[in-house]
């Protein structure tokens, strides 16, 4: 049978799918139609394309339609005893047709929100994803009744009833389960483990599909799923310390998967909050309403930063498929989706738009060379390819630093060039010694265990300290142990006030990393000194202990890695410094910026990356500097 022959399409039509009767592995009919959107009445599909192969087909009166194997299942699973109007891309679009093809992406924010259900695919059944299913099931049914941890909560605890309100669902018809659940840690926790390695939840074109949708639904295999019980599985209860199935560095997918979907829920919950008035006093409310500001608003830029690790067949999708979550950066600002033009020059104008943007700051620093991965995008903006980071970063906290002082943030695009911009600011010192190579590449962010912070502290003094010709630290007059201290936390502040927690804690854990076995027997002798050296308590020292494992995020999720200047500055720089890089505080930024000449074209620079230099946080470089005084520089 003739391959099927698309006919055009106008601005405002699409296509459907009627899937005809059929059961088990009969083969697949249907017929595909040309409507008016605005018309049409259809169920819309969320699923992973997975391979760009298409062996499998679906026989139509106007000739064969080829798919992937993905579609072709979901769609042997959807049957029902009467016709089923459908709209999936990988049939409704001419794929083929790269114009149509940027047509419907613009379209497609309305297609998801106009559908009457939209029917997401987590995958086929799996011999342990029923087992999954209902362990997930029983964790939150067994545990919302203490109390919801939400992951996004920074470690507070919702009551029932306002997990329920915020999950829209009714508390009273929620049957709670009363029986045993398995151990933490037994093997049966596993399915779990492996059912949030699904692929749906790393996909990039599901988190607006989700979002957007009306009523969406759930199928794993022919089984399906209500979201918000879904959602309720990733919460710990009560006072349990995280979730009973692993999430660790030998799940690292599945974690992924499981924050990604953490993060589509509460966009979608906190913008249905927002369309009641009872809702958004919800949401304004001082306990627990500052949880969901960062979703709140969906700066582009933001949303872009959170599903970094989220997966996309080609590079430009990433933008694309964020555009329709976005709400300062739309295909009503002008964006144009291009399937034509190369994917740097589609990097290029995004990285242009969100530099001009009020939080143009923010997109610089972000990037640099420590995470790029495509030598045609320029270094100013973030690479969005590649291996995944983590989504946390020190611009997403609600941090003090103001390294350039109360200036603002002065950015002018190159006429001509697409990959050049000027900043305005002042070069403070240059490095003297070169990072230990690391293969030219960004480093994928990974599981931090104890001994990498032990490990790291321990080496980062050494690097820091060895051959120090001074007895105090000359910027802060402070010991030069003490901040070495605050450089490798990335910390600003009065070391034995705001600090004194802190240094308690990063002295043990030196201590712990250094001092030999016979010498560890003699903690208790060691903690009274230190008590007695900051003037401590005990209960001091144990918050600092709980602080220092978050403060210390920053340089592993970055990374960072320290190392002296040339004036006797201690800084964390990303990893690929070299000798020679400069550092700078650039006018609105709030953190210092590491430059590298250019080899290749002369007076420009490359942007290697923000960075932690331990008595420049505070603006104490421009205390005096006028807005004159400020060096014009054009980076690459």
């Amino acid at each position: 049978m003739a391959s099927h022959q698309y006919s055009p399409l106008t601005a405002s039509q699409i296509r459907l799918l009627t899937l005809e009767p059929g059961t088990g592995d009969a083969p697949l009919l249907g017929s595909l139609s040309i409507v008016s959107l605005n018309a049409a009445s259809f169920e819309a599909l969320s699923y992973v394309w997975g391979s760009g192969e298409k062996p499998c087909q679906i026989l139509t009166p106007s000739g064969v339609l080829p798919m992937t194997k993905s579609l072709h299942s979901f769609l042997l699973r959807l049957r029902l005893d009467k016709p089923r109007v459908l709209w999936a891309d990988g049939l409704c679009i001419n794929q083929a047709d790269d114009e149509e093809k940027g047509s419907q992406v613009m379209l497609m924010p309305e297609i998801y929100s106009k559908a009457n259900t939209v029917l997401v695919d987590l995958g086929e059944a799996t011999d342990d994803s029923d087992l999954a299913l209902d362990l997930l099931d029983k964790h939150w049914r067994h545990g919302i009744w203490k109390g919801a941890q939400l992951g996004l909560a920074g470690g507070q605890t919702l009551t029932p009833e306002v997990f329920a309100f915020y999950l829209g669902i009714d508390l009273t018809r929620v049957e709670p389960f009363e029986g045993e659940l398995p151990e933490r840690g037994d093997i049966a926790w596993n399915a779990c483990t492996n059912f949030w390695n699904r692929a749906w939840f790393l996909r990039v074109w599901v988190v607006q599909e989700f979002i957007l949708a009306q009523n969406p639904v759930m199928y794993v295999g022919s089984r399906t799923v209500d979201w918000r019980h879904l959602f309720a599985a990733t919460c710990a209860y009560g006072d349990a310390t995280g979730l009973p199935w692993r999430m660790d560095g030998s799940s690292e997918a599945s974690h992924r998967g499981m924050m990604v979907y953490i993060c589509v829920v509460t966009i979608r919950q906190v913008r249905r909050l927002q369309q009641s008035q009872e809702g958004r006093e919800f949401l304004q409310k001082d306990s627990y309403g500052p949880l969901w500001y960062k979703f709140s608003t969906c700066r582009f830029i933001e949303v872009l930063h959170y599903f970094q690790f989220c997966e996309a067949t080609l590079d430009r999708d990433r933008y694309y498929a964020l555009l329709a979550v976005s709400q300062d950066v739309t295909m009503q600002t002008g964006v144009v989706v291009d399937y034509v033009c190369p994917a740097s020059t589609v990097v290029k104008r995004f990285a242009r738009l969100l530099i001009s943007r009020p939080y143009g700051d923010e997109l610089l620093l972000r990037a640099g060379l420590w995470q790029l991965w495509h030598d045609d995008i320029p270094s100013w903006t973030q690479d969005l390819a590649g291996p995944r980071k983590s989504p946390q970063h020190i611009t997403m906290s609600n941090n003090t630093f103001k390294a350039c002082g109360d200036t603002a943030f002065v950015v002018d695009l190159h006429p001509r060039l697409d990959d050049i911009i000027s900043i305005r600011g002042k070069m403070i010192d240059v490095l003297v010694t070169s990072h230990k190579p690391n293969n030219g590449r960004p480093q994928e962010a990974g599981q931090i265990t104890l001994q990498d912070w032990l490990r790291y502290l321990a080496e980062g003094v050494d690097d820091l300290l060895r051959d120090y010709p001074h007895t105090t630290y000359h910027p802060t007059n402070e010991e030069p142990l003490d901040a070495a201290c605050m450089t490798l936390l990335a910390r600003s502040g009065d070391a034995f006030t705001t600090d004194k927690k802190l240094l308690m804690a990063f002295y043990t854990m030196l201590w712990h990393g250094l001092a030999p076995p016979e010498v560890l027997a003699q903690k208790p002798a060691y903690l009274l000194v230190l008590l007695k050296r900051f003037r401590g308590t005990i209960e001091e020292w144990n918050q600092g202990l709980k602080d220092i494992t978050r403060e210390i995020l920053w340089p592993f999720i970055q990374p960072l890695r320290p190392a002296r200047t040339k004036r006797g500055y201690f800084a964390n720089l990303p990893p690929c410094f070299e000798a020679g890089d400069e550092v700078w505080v650039v006018s609105g930024c709030q953190l210092p910026l590491l430059l590298r000449r250019s080899r290749d074209r002369p007076g420009i620079y490359r942007l290697v990356g923000s960075c932690y230099v331990h008595g420049l946080m505070r603006g104490e470089a421009v205390v005096d500097a006028k807005e004159c005084e400020f060096t014009r520089v054009w980076v690459h």
